[in-house]
């Protein structure tokens, strides 16, 4: 009988001993410290959501839903901070915080989160950068931080990144090669299955994704969330529409179906000898279906362009396939261009024969030591011609 205690004893002390890297893992990464509205919580390894009060503690797995109106802020141990805006779904997907390595990534799957770096992190990037990540990645993106904050949106397979200060990267990972640096004041975007653009200066109102979450101390709409932009808007300030998904109804498909594709061109006036002009390669459409109206547009091709020397920016109108249209201002400064574009199918484009109009930007370097040429690209979201 003794011998079976101890042996019992044993076992039961073996069971603790063995469990406890899983309660360690297991411990809480951080604490809600804000919400405003409606924000649940779906837990690892459970079927039912609940709702989310600040003090609650932040796990790996756990994701995260914004209703609308609603927002939510995510203080991390390490003392980086995420805030969650109205609409948005986030999942806590990785946190590893240990000597000089620090390991933090949001997987995004809807609407617009702002991550904030804290001191620690700050610390452990500047003397080991490539060991240390803070990232939020999308179904098309990963952007990260390498000091300070970015906001980050994603809706409708677009992705759209502004760093309101320090800086950070920004790739496609199903298109690793093309890497782009985004700095305080600058925004870039990725749209579907496209490598991110040029970063060109904006602000966070042109990121989208979903309605305004509150800053810190501010309410819904005025903090450092808010705004959607307007593509009817002055060209100067439209960028990207990201449509609002509501968290209560199934999401749309985000996988896009290339629906037909032209090339625009452009051949303007002659000055000192030299004709300006553009040419868009291989501009391609991308519906929730073959026939459907599309969605979003990506250069596939490259945007070329040749230029008199003296040369500063302009308006010019380029023409496809089916009466397709796309006017695209412009400026050239620095060795750098960028330009926003409207556009407009009549009759359609490929499979698709319902009108439409389409909007973005193009952005590119601009070689003055070579009679002015350009080269670049160019991208932007789509939608049903309004009779």
């Amino acid at each position: 009988m003794m011998k079976r205690s101890v042996l019992g004893y044993c076992s039961v002390v073996l069971v603790f001993f063995l469990a406890l890297p899983f309660v360690v893992n297991a411990a809480p990464i951080g604490t809600v410290t804000r919400i405003e509205g409606r924000v649940d919580v779906l837990k690892p390894g459970q079927r039912v959501v609940k709702s989310v009060s600040p003090g609650d503690g932040v796990d790996v797995g756990d994701i995260y839903r914004a209703k609308t109106k609603s927002g939510a802020e995510i203080t991390f141990f390490n003392k980086n901070i995420l805030r969650i805006a109205a609409g948005t779904r986030v999942q806590i997907s990785q946190y590893s915080s240990e000597g000089n390595r620090s390991s933090q990534i949001m997987k995004l799957e809807r609407g617009r989160v702002e991550a904030v770096s804290g001191e620690e992190f700050l610390k452990k990037v500047s003397s080991f950068a490539e060991g240390n990540k803070f990232e939020v990645h999308t179904p098309n993106a990963v952007a990260g931080i390498r000091g300070s904050g970015m906001t980050v949106g994603f809706a409708q397979m677009v992705t759209g990144l502004f760093f309101s200060t320090g800086r950070g990267y920004f790739y496609n990972p199903g298109n690793p090669g093309r890497i782009v640096n985004v700095t305080a004041g600058y925004v870039s975007f990725i749209v579907g299955t496209g490598g991110p653009s040029i970063p060109v200066p904006g602000s966070v109102r042109y990121v989208g994704g979903t309605g305004g979450a509150p800053g810190a101390g501010q309410r819904t709409g005025t903090g450092s969330l808010a705004g959607v932009v307007n593509t009817t808007s002055a060209a100067s300030a439209s960028v990207y529409v990201f449509t609002q998904q509501r968290i209560d109804v199934p999401a749309v498909s985000t996988t896009p179906v290339f629906v037909g594709s032209t090339d625009f061109t452009y051949l303007g006036g002659v000055g000192n000898g030299l004709t300006t002009g553009f040419k868009m390669q291989n501009v391609k459409f991308f519906g929730p279906s073959a026939t459907g109206v599309p969605q979003t547009w990506s250069v596939g091709g490259n945007v070329t362009g040749i230029f008199d020397t003296a040369y500063a920016g302009g308006t010019n109108t380029l023409t496809g396939s089916n009466a397709t249209s796309l006017t695209m201002t412009h400026t050239l400064s620095g060795g750098n261009w960028s330009g926003s574009i409207s556009g407009d199918a009549p009759h359609g484009i490929g499979t698709c024969t319902a009108p439409f109009v389409f909007s973005g930007t193009a952005s590119g370097k601009y070689n003055t030591g070579n009679g002015g040429v350009i080269s670049g690209t160019a991208s932007g979201t789509a939608a049903a011609a309004v009779p």
